[in-house]
């Protein structure tokens, strides 16, 4: 039996061989479904770069911490440059809930440059001390090995690992895992995979994929995995005691609901209820999605993100939301239902307006009267909803770099520019989305330094920084 087990190991470990990654945004309709393995986790949905021949440079051994059990101070900022611990591109982040310690999935460093196995790091906010790595594919095989079942239904597929997300106990992190055919275009299998801060005991769970990423609701009592149809489209959700997540105010294809009064935008990762203002990006669709279509003007304005959403009981998790809804600002020529449909966005819910703040955003977005790019833009608002933390997704060529910037929600006033600013030319995936601490008082964000090109993740302590009328 023991050598079995090595053999599975060790094939599994050839089928987990890292390569580069594509984005899914898509949701699924299915039915129940057997689980593969079963453990306690649950998972958030977006990409990992991933590449599978580039040598890597080992960072030097490291002894895993947990996180600290409080915050014991909160400095003006604190700079932290990844590279330093072999760690190399960084494409998301996550506070614990006590606001501890930071999650980064990233990827190791190679000696080519090229983005390398995939990594989970955490790192204590207040000091940017590296507390524990944990390399993902080493913890997917130990989670699968002795499972022969779950090794041949990776076998030849390509593997993506998803955004952190803390459970409640604050010392677990869970991840999503897509395997895809070679060429990376069809999604098999979806799935979880359950880390500690220590990077001991892993365990993963899959389930079959159709040809686009489900949307699966884990009980992580139970290991138990359902492929369910998307959620009526609302403005916000809330979480039964039964662990059934419940649209509260649902959205139309032809009419905002009323704009609701300045409020929390709830905590999707385990929090009683959430809206659908998550960090994500809003942008102006022009050209229909068929190659060579004319610009659709006046273009329709767009607000998407994806997430998770685990119960406060820390036992129900869905993954796979994801949001692609519209947005009507004030005084501006809106899409005939015709152009909407060539754009693909008949079907698309109508947001409220939330705030002042998103208000100057779409009025930087298009200060001139008909849109005119389709540029996105990154926002992320404090989990209190009192402020809002906005960059570019993209920066043309020939343009300034722009840095970091906060707004006040109830007044659209912007309150604060922090950093050096994004580099023309690139673009930015989640891993440069802003992540606020959960008592709205820091963020982090990370950049690349545009002298050494090297990434920096940097954490300020807002409410020194911007805090207007005191009310952080």
């Amino acid at each position: 039996m023991a050598r079995r087990a090595d053999d599975d190991a060790d094939s599994l470990e050839r089928a987990l061989a890292p390569r580069r990654g594509h984005r899914w945004r898509a949701l699924a309709l299915g039915a129940l479904v057997l689980a593969v393995c079963a453990a306690v986790f649950g998972a958030i949905s977006s990409r990992s770069l991933l590449t599978a021949h580039s040598p890597t440079v080992r960072p030097a051994v490291h002894h895993n911490q947990p996180c600290p059990a409080r915050v014991t101070s909160r400095p003006t900022e604190i700079t932290i440059q990844p590279d330093r611990d072999g760690i190399g591109l960084v494409q998301n982040l996550a506070w614990s809930p006590l606001g501890t310690c930071i999650a980064v999935l990233a990827t190791q460093t190679t000696r080519s440059g090229a983005p390398g196995p995939p990594l989970l790091a955490t790192y204590a906010p207040t000091t940017g001390t590296l507390l524990s790595l944990v390399p993902l594919t080493t913890a997917l095989t130990r989670a699968l090995a002795g499972n022969p079942r779950a090794t041949a239904s990776l076998s030849g597929l390509s593997v993506e690992y998803g955004d952190p997300l803390w459970l409640p106990d604050g010392q677990h992190v869970v991840i999503t895992v897509t395997a895809l055919t070679p060429d990376e275009l069809t999604p098999r299998l979806a799935g979880v995979l359950l880390v500690d801060d220590q990077g001991l005991q892993p365990h993963a769970l899959l389930v079959p994929s159709g040809s686009t990423p489900p949307v699966v609701e884990w009980d992580l009592a139970s290991g138990g995995a359902q492929v369910i149809t998307a959620l009526p489209p609302a403005l916000d959700y809330r979480w039964d005691p039964d662990g059934t997540l419940r649209p509260v105010t649902t959205l139309t294809t032809t009419a905002p609901p009323p704009t609701p009064a300045l409020s929390p935008i709830g905590d999707p990762a385990g929090g009683p209820s959430f809206t659908v203002w998550q960090p994500g990006l809003v942008y102006i669709a022009l050209a229909p999605p068929t190659p060579g279509a004319n610009v659709a003007l006046p273009g329709a304005y767009v607000w998407q993100t994806n997430f998770a959403a685990l119960a406060p009981d820390g036992r129900h998790l869905i993954t796979g939301l994801n949001v692609t809804d519209r947005l009507e600002p004030r005084g501006r020529r809106l899409p005939s239902r015709r152009q909407l449909a060539d754009l693909h966005l008949d079907q698309a819910a109508v947001l409220p307006m939330r705030d002042p703040s998103l208000e100057a955003i779409l009025d930087a977005l298009n200060p001139l009267g008909p849109p005119v790019s389709e540029t996105p833009t990154i926002l992320s608002w404090s989990p209190n909803g009192r402020l809002l933390a906005t960059r570019p997704g993209f920066i043309q060529f020939g343009l300034s770099p722009r840095p970091l910037e906060v707004y006040d929600c109830a007044t659209g006033r912007r309150v604060a520019s922090l950093g050096a600013g994004l580099s023309p030319g690139e673009a930015f995936g989640d891993g440069f989305r802003p992540r606020w601490s959960p008592d709205s008082t820091r963020l982090a964000a990370y950049d690349f330094d545009p002298q050494t090109r090297l990434g920096v993740l940097t954490i300020w302590n807002i409410a020194s920084i911007a805090n207007p009328g005191g009310r952080i």
